[in-house]
């Protein structure tokens, strides 16, 4: 099986656009073309704001499907400015964009001859050569007087009248543009990826958006993290005193922070692409109820691990494809609490430290006990309508301290870690100390690990590392797989 590291694209057409929508996006992006509607009369620049791995991208190719749709029946364009940082005026790459959805009009080629003429006195000697790249346009053929950029750059002639007169006819040209290629919906310019440009880059990519195509009927989406965007604002400055938020709004007219993705639904959806139950669903493990019951402990542990943690959608995906690049080193039969199993990998990549810790035993069960009482966050102690319930966490940390306790099959680390019935009670009790976890369930659960109802109670954790670190040969198992058991 092919494993996939790269961020999860949602199936999205115009046909339909918000199929697959595992985010949620759909009322959102409906009410957000809404208000384009009424906005894009006069024009304006939007923010759609969220942080890094929050599914900006994701939104923004739903929200084009959805712009084309015959419902909305409009034009947009998309610019990713991260992957063209390397130009050095972005003013050519953007009407570059334009070309490639307007290229049959002629009108657009007033728009390269007025705007060639502005950029080569803010572009520098290379706009020439850019401009045919980009364009696929020779500037020669265009308007004979731009031969001489280089000497126009260099002498630094042209008046501030001038320049004002171009800027003008640049902007008329491009309203006039805008217009005859729109209906009544707006032409929506969607940029994307402008926090991780180049400091430079980002604020030419913002002088332009705002000083050259500010005109009606064209709105421009910036999908940013606007806290990341003000951080590049200070290193432009090179100073931490200018207030980056401020500054923004000089080009930003309203943003919009997109709302925190449901990840148990998007983890679902990871469960699905990643093909987790091509191994607990295999035919192999139906019949056996110990095998058969991994996959719903293993559903439930992902979805509210993540969501407890509060991780962003590029981070989930990157814990669930690890998760199933190490699942691949357990032949299928095999028994493991697929929920202790995914806790590890969480931990290998969120608390790493701790991982590290538990793998060379260097805890004691009670210290041991206590960090995890202290990292993990507390909703999965305290909260009873949580989905992953204070009963579930009590087992599954039960169950990992118990498996901790054997280094290998029959070796206890730490001899006195038994429960003894208390005669009072009748109930077993365990020498550890709880805060936060309900104290029953707890003993319970380790009572019932102790008692080896559970299979594999007594077999450690290393089969855990040793698929964890890949340090087991994965295509081993799989050359003992015939071809119709993978």
């Amino acid at each position: 099986m092919a494993i996939n590291f790269k961020d999860i694209e949602i199936a999205t057409s115009v046909e339909n656009p918000f199929e697959g929508d595992k985010l949620n996006r759909r009322k959102t992006i409906i009410q957000l073309t809404s208000l384009l509607r009424g906005l894009g009369e006069y024009g304006c620049v939007m923010a759609l704001n969220g942080e890094w791995g929050s599914g900006k991208t994701t939104t923004v190719s739903m929200w084009r499907n959805y712009i084309a749709s015959s419902e909305i029946n409009g034009k947009s364009l998309y610019f990713n400015a991260w992957e063209n940082d390397y130009v050095e005026n972005p003013m050519v790459a953007l009407i570059a964009e334009m070309k490639a959805l307007f290229h049959d009009n002629p009108l657009f080629e007033s728009i390269i001859t007025k705007g060639s003429r502005i950029a080569v006195k803010i572009g520098g000697a290379l706009l020439k050569a850019g401009v045919k790249k980009y364009t696929g346009l020779d500037c020669d053929s265009i308007n004979s007087g731009i031969d001489e950029l280089a000497s126009i750059y260099s002498e630094r002639i042209a008046s501030y009248d001038s320049e004002k007169k171009e800027l003008e006819d640049f902007k008329k040209a491009l309203s006039e543009f805008v217009a005859d290629n729109s209906s009544e919906f707006p032409v929506v310019f969607f940029i994307d990826e402008l926090d991780r440009c180049n400091p430079h880059y980002a604020v030419r990519v913002l002088e332009c958006v705002k000083h050259l195509f500010d005109v009606p009927n064209i709105v421009f989406v910036l999908a940013t993290n606007l806290n990341q965007l003000q951080y590049a604002i200070q290193g432009f400055y090179g100073s931490n005193k200018i207030d980056g938020r401020e500054y923004l709004k000089r080009f930003i007219d309203f943003e919009f922070t997109i709302p925190e993705p449901n990840i148990k639904d998007y983890a679902l959806a990871l469960y699905d692409r990643h093909g987790f139950d091509d191994f607990f669903g295999h035919n192999q493990r139906a019949y056996d109820r110990e095998l058969s019951s991994q996959a719903d402990l293993f559903k439930q542990a992902i979805g509210d691990l993540l969501s407890a943690y509060h991780l962003n959608l590029r981070t989930t995906n990157k814990i669930m494809t690890y998760s199933r690049l190490a699942l691949m080193g357990f032949p299928i039969r095999s028994l493991f609490s697929s929920d202790v199993f995914f806790f590890l990998c969480l931990l290998k990549n969120v608390e790493p430290r701790i991982y590290d810790k538990i793998k060379a035993g260097e805890y004691s069960i009670q210290s041991l006990y206590t960090e995890l009482e202290n990292v993990l966050p507390s909703v999965l102690f305290t909260d009873e309508d949580f989905g992953f319930t204070t009963r579930h966490m009590a087992w599954l940390i039960a169950n990992l301290l118990f498996c901790y306790n054997y280094s290998s099959r029959g070796m206890e680390r730490e001899k006195d870690f038994v429960g003894k019935e208390n005669p009072q009670t009748k109930k077993m009790e365990f020498p550890i100390k709880t805060q936060r976890i309900d104290r029953e369930q707890f003993f319970e659960a380790l009572a019932w690990f102790q008692s080896g109802r559970l299979r594999n109670s007594y077999n450690g954790l290393k089969m855990y590392f040793d698929r964890i670190d890949l340090l087991d040969n994965i295509d081993r198992y799989r050359r003992l797989m015939r071809p119709n058991e993978r």
